[in-house]
């Protein structure tokens, strides 16, 4: 297992220098992606509707996810492809007003099993592995949060904490038949293994608490989540929040800080991925939250690289091929993607007022 070691502001620099000197030249257009199959899973609001409506991109062509008539807003949080079908997760609103856990498979909707009574549910993350479908989430019974996750429709019960609200599943692997989730409590920051919780070591210096997992990657017995953290009750809108991982190599223990450019005020990790190569790919954002100083960033391997844009921005999910490193995020109030820092904008319904790319998954395209 390896830790990151960084290389400081001079190599910040030389980085951001040669992103922004390519990002001058001519869009390479269409043609570095013509054997990949670019997904994007997200939502857009539709005024006239006044909802959020779930859906998904493929090679920039919109997928809307159907709902039964007569339903409120939805949302996909997360997307996984395996041999050519999409699984889509999130939540929508029913028709009694009930927020509730839902999957689409190919586009078809179903509602992810939660006991009776459940007032609100959501599905934040899928992956498919070894032929199997693999969702976390969590549902709240009885005024107290419950942690989950689901294998194909079979739902697992995780610890969480007695009669407390705000515990969250926000991300799943699975590697070697073993079954990762992140999250957190109102108290501390979890994982999960096979179901069974132990809390992540954070920086204390007896301030407040606060901070998120947001991601899990597992390959050939590596693990990585990523996420962010503060110690003075601060929420991720605060200028303290930190960016940072744990690793299995040392997680019992430590929690590595990710760095960023000096005189930004805050940064936070958002997602995730182990390469081909061994590499460990984390996007995110770095700069004021929230305001026109924000920027869309990602690490690879502990190494700082800028994604330039003229307004604010922010990174959601991340893919790799190859050499090609993929970005999912917004760019304002529009979804956007970028390979390797140039940016591609995802279609929006006319009259949207927003669009947001939460998930992305690059693979090599289906043969015909």
């Amino acid at each position: 297992m390896k830790n990151f070691t960084f290389s400081g502001l001079f190599s910040v620099l030389l980085a951001a220098s040669a992103l922004i000197a390519s990002s001058c030249g001519k869009d390479d257009g269409p043609g570095p992606d013509a054997n990949l199959d670019i997904y994007a899973g997200g939502y857009y609001y539709n005024t006239a509707a006044s909802k959020d409506i779930a859906c998904y991109w493929k090679n920039g062509a919109r997928v809307v996810l159907s709902l039964p008539p007569g339903q409120g807003s939805a949302r996909c949080f997360s997307i996984s492809v395996d041999a050519g079908v999409v699984y889509a997760v999130g939540e929508y609103v029913n028709s009694g007003g009930v927020t509730t856990a839902c999957m689409w498979i190919d586009g078809v909707h179903s509602d992810m099993p939660v006991p009776v009574g459940t007032t609100v549910s959501t599905c934040r993350s899928v992956v498919v592995a070894g032929g199997e479908v693999y969702t976390a989430g969590d549902y709240i019974l009885s005024g107290e949060s419950k942690p989950c996750y689901w294998t194909g429709s079979s739902r697992t019960d995780m610890e969480g904490h007695v009669g407390v609200t705000g515990v969250k599943c926000n991300s799943i692997a699975v590697d070697g038949g073993v079954v990762y989730v992140s999250g957190r409590s109102p108290i501390q920051i979890h994982r999960w293994i096979d179901g069974v919780k132990t809390n992540l070591p954070v920086p204390y210096m007896g301030g407040g608490f606060y901070g998120e997992a947001y991601s899990v990657a597992a390959r050939g017995g590596a693990v990585y989540i990523v996420g962010d953290y503060a110690d003075d009750g601060a929420d991720v809108f605060h200028p303290n929040v930190r960016a940072g991982y744990w690793s299995n190599a040392d997680w019992s223990d430590t929690y590595h800080n990710l760095d960023f450019p000096t005189g930004n005020v805050s940064s936070s990790a958002r997602a995730v991925t182990i390469g081909a190569d061994g590499k460990v790919y984390i996007a995110g954002r770095y700069g004021e939250p929230d305001s026109s100083n924000e920027r869309a960033c990602y690490w690879v391997d502990g190494v700082f690289t800028p994604i330039n844009s003229s307004s604010e921005a922010f990174a959601t999910s991340i893919a790799v091929n190859g050499n090609k490193v993929y970005v999912g995020g917004r760019i304002g109030s529009a979804a956007y993607y970028w390979r390797n820092g140039t940016a591609v904008k995802l279609s929006t319904p006319s009259g949207s007022a927003y669009t947001e790319c939460t998930s992305i998954v690059v693979l090599p395209k289906e043969p015909n």
